[in-house]
């Protein structure tokens, strides 16, 4: 939990925070207090319900280095970064409850001269705590103060170099495990499923001198002092991966219809085609609702239906509201459903009377016609047969 670097993101997806020595650090020096180097990154985010690439660099110039951060392929500015004795900033900003993202503040206190702002290339800072072969690169987990990742990984990629921009533009491509470019030290893209441990076997380049690392989801075991606890490896929860790039997850869309009381249904569909049949024991008006459910999320839309029975004339509206029409506020497109054979003509006039929409067609009984209203406003679709007005309604679209 405490080792080589760290960092935290806060609930608004930011790299700040005042509490627990800054949210992006590391070790820089030997002791539990002693020498860190802190990054404070004012603007970056990694927003909520979004698939976001991330790349952490590494740069190293003989036993100095510096960090580098990007969000979807756009190098990140350091608002403000430090090198610093952790036991001496608590006593300007306090202890792990302190004012961590003033880094400001301990400009005085600044090592080897290594301090800086508003920059995307900090300054190397001496180090003489490396990255040993025996760290774990962990994603998530919980510690004091610190609340668990709930989210997804997918496409994890180790590099035995520092990345360029180039570097960090193919990797957001996605890689293709079978030719990776030789730098890669491990590479995981979770389209199968676990061994037996419960670990994913990674992919190298052929510069890479240990090949097939393994990758697991785990939980500390609770067992001895914060950060030092065994780990218990588990089964990991599978969902959709990231849609920029390819994989074999089977992403299939299913249909929910709402159709209100007494209809039956019949029919089958995909996100991308169907045909379903909806049936009322009565003639009125309704309005039905289609949800389209993903993996990737939702989508909803509501369908006005009017129902056109010989005989029904005049202006009628099912559910009207003050105004005297029903309110489609979800859907531009109406159906205008014929309980009988018949020549009809279905026409469709704005607000000023002028005519904004026709379908004139032979339709047996139970067809439906399908009226597309483009712009916001308060329309009147009127119903023709064999040269005799059956109805009129008039719905308003927002």
């Amino acid at each position: 939990n405490w080792d080589f670097f760290w960092s935290r993101l806060n609930n608004q997806g930011q790299f700040i925070a005042d509490q627990i020595d800054t949210a992006w650090g590391g070790r820089v020096g030997s002791g539990t207090e002693g020498s860190r180097l802190f990054y404070r990154y004012d603007d970056a985010r990694i927003p909520e319900n979004t698939w976001t690439h991330v790349v952490i660099v590494f740069e190293y110039s003989g036993n100095s280095l510096r960090e580098k951060l990007y969000i979807n392929g756009v190098l990140q500015t350091v608002g403000c970064y430090i090198r610093v004795h952790k036991g001496n900033a608590e006593g300007i900003l306090g202890s792990e409850d302190g004012l961590w993202s003033q880094l400001e503040r301990c400009q005085s206190l600044a090592e080897n001269g290594v301090y800086g702002t508003n920059t995307t290339e900090p300054a190397y800072c001496p180090s003489t705590y490396p990255l040993e072969s025996s760290h774990w690169i962990a994603f998530g987990g919980s510690a004091s103060k610190i609340a668990s990742l709930d989210g997804y990984i997918d496409e994890f990629q180790v590099w035995g170099k520092a990345m360029t921009d180039a570097d960090v533009l193919t990797s957001m491509k996605g890689l293709d495990s079978n030719n990776l470019p030789a730098d890669i030290l491990g590479f995981w893209d979770f389209e199968s499923a676990p061994a037996s441990d419960y670990g994913f076997t990674g992919h190298t380049g052929s510069n890479a001198t240990y090949k097939s690392p393994k990758c697991y989801f785990w939980r500390e075991a609770a067992t001895g002092n914060e950060g030092q606890g065994g780990k218990v490896f588990l089964n990991p929860v599978f969902n959709a991966g990231s849609p920029s790039i390819k994989g074999n997850y089977a992403i299939n869309t299913t249909p929910v219809w709402n159709t209100g009381r007494s209809a039956t249904i019949s029919g089958s569909g995909t996100g991308t085609s169907g045909s379903y049949t909806i049936s009322w024991a009565k003639p009125r008006d309704y309005e039905v609702e289609l949800t389209l459910s993903n993996p990737h999320g939702t989508d909803t839309r509501k369908y006005p239906v009017i129902s056109v029975v010989d005989g029904l004339a005049g202006i009628g509206s099912i559910g009207a509201d003050s105004d005297g029409f029903n309110t489609y506020v979800e859907s531009n497109t109406v159906f205008v459903e014929f309980a009988s054979d018949g020549l009809y003509n279905v026409e469709v006039y704005n607000a000023s009377g002028m005519q904004v929409g026709l379908c004139r067609q032979q339709f047996t009984a139970g067809q439906n016609a399908q009226i597309n209203l483009s712009q916001a406003g308060v329309y009147f679709v009127k119903v023709v047969k064999d040269g005799t007005l059956l109805r009129t309604v008039k719905v308003l679209v927002k």
